[in-house]
């Protein structure tokens, strides 16, 4: 009877683990920690995807991405084939993903780590807004859904000390409607309106 009571106990904390992981009920505090401790280097990035509903072309995503200091892409954003890249420290994306693991968006993990992936690679439907982060330890992805998206992006800001990076991701945020203020679109002329 010991035996069998031990076994249910196991299967039932191996249920709770995977739902943690994995979106359920208990998900925010392992998904935090994950995002938490994810090690920031040249391989983690992080990417905002979101369509706008009534739009008849593809938002192209802003994927953020590591640089040490010294590197001359820090603080450019180049369009690649993945979107608009914007290059920061190891400080600002240790920012950034303490941020997002703070966001409240719902966020799901898998210990695989996915490729980012090509623009034409993107899956094109008008909301939810899709955040992917990637590191050595897996994939985070969660969803915002239109009344939301604001409310949870406006917080990050405070993650980028990058300027480029900093300015990018307040654009995207200007092309979702989101009010940002002080935004200044003539800072970087070739990017403006």
């Amino acid at each position: 009877m010991a035996l069998k009571t031990l076994v249910v106990g196991i299967i039932a904390l191996a249920f709770a683990m995977a739902a943690s992981v994995s979106g359920g009920p208990n998900a925010q505090p392992a998904v935090e920690a994950w995002l938490l401790g994810c090690p920031v280097d040249q391989a983690t990035a992080v990417r905002f995807f979101y369509n706008p509903e009534g739009t008849n072309y593809l938002h192209g995503p802003l994927v953020l991405r590591v640089v040490p200091a010294g590197d001359p892409r820090l603080n450019t954003a180049p369009m690649t084939n993945q979107g608009r890249t914007a290059y920061v420290s190891p400080a600002d994306m240790k920012g950034m993903l303490r941020a997002l693991a703070h966001s409240g968006a719902s966020w799901t993990v898998s210990s695989r780590v996915e490729p980012l992936g090509d623009i034409g690679s993107l899956i094109r439907e008008p909301f939810p807004l899709h955040i992917l982060a990637v590191c050595s330890r897996g994939t985070a992805r969660a969803k915002v859904y239109p009344p939301k998206i604001c409310s949870t992006l406006a917080p990050l800001d405070s993650a980028l000390k990058t300027p480029r990076a900093l300015w990018e991701f307040q654009l995207l945020r200007t092309g979702y409607k989101c009010n940002v203020p002080g935004f200044n679109w003539d800072l970087y002329p070739e990017r403006g309106p």
